[in-house]
């Protein structure tokens, strides 16, 4: 198991807040349309198979092997539903949000470039149930516990564990003592040393903003 620190989590507002803690934590058990790519400096298919742009209608093909913790398959109107849901987030003149059996389309009234970049973001990922690599275990005032989602496409070898440490020294503790295996609190300056020890089975990115 890894353990995170996070400086604040509130349970019950776990899928409305946009904090900074709820983020980190999301982005771990939703599976968004898109991602972002380092590498290719652009943000690339994830849950789709594939996009296709004509004018101002985007249709976004959707993988086939995506399932919730529970089992169920995710299909093009589960993503529609959340698209919907909270489109004010999105910030364009949306005409229309439709699905068929394997599509998502989405009608502008202007083609956008950055429509990909927004729909990378976590609240456009089905979260009634959560579909990503995680999925939540335990939640507690001072605790949440994430295990892999057995029917994720590439699921992961281990739990992760988020703790509240709200004091600075006691983070730095906690670190040292290796009680934690990555600090990850707002009031911390991350730099390659302390942002993470590398665990076998891992795969989880944390976009770190200054």
């Amino acid at each position: 198991m890894t353990t995170f620190s996070i400086d604040y989590f509130n349970k019950d507002t776990f899928f409305k807040s946009l904090d900074y803690s709820n983020k980190v934590i999301l982005n771990a058990v939703t599976d968004p349309l898109f991602i972002y790519d380092k590498n290719k400096k652009d943000y690339i298919p994830n849950a789709c198979a594939s996009y296709e742009i004509k004018k101002n209608i985007y249709y976004i093909t959707l993988r086939d092997d995506l399932y919730f913790s529970d089992g169920t398959k995710v299909t093009p109107k589960d993503y529609e539903d959340v698209i919907i849901e909270n489109k004010d987030l999105l910030n364009l003149s949306i005409l229309s949000i439709t699905s068929t059996s394997n599509e998502i389309i989405i009608t502008l009234k202007n083609k956008d470039s950055s429509l990909k970049n927004k729909l990378s973001f976590y609240l456009f990922s089905p979260h009634k149930k959560t579909s990503g690599r995680y999925q939540i275990g335990k939640i507690t005032d001072k605790k949440v516990e994430l295990i892999p989602n057995k029917y994720y496409r590439n699921r992961a070898n281990e739990k992760l564990e988020f703790i509240i440490i709200d004091n600075l020294n006691d983070n730095i503790k906690y670190f040292k003592n290796k009680k934690i295996d990555i600090t990850n609190n707002t009031f911390i300056k991350l730099d390659d040393n302390n942002k993470k020890h590398e665990k076998s089975g891992i795969i989880f990115n944390l976009d770190i903003s200054s």
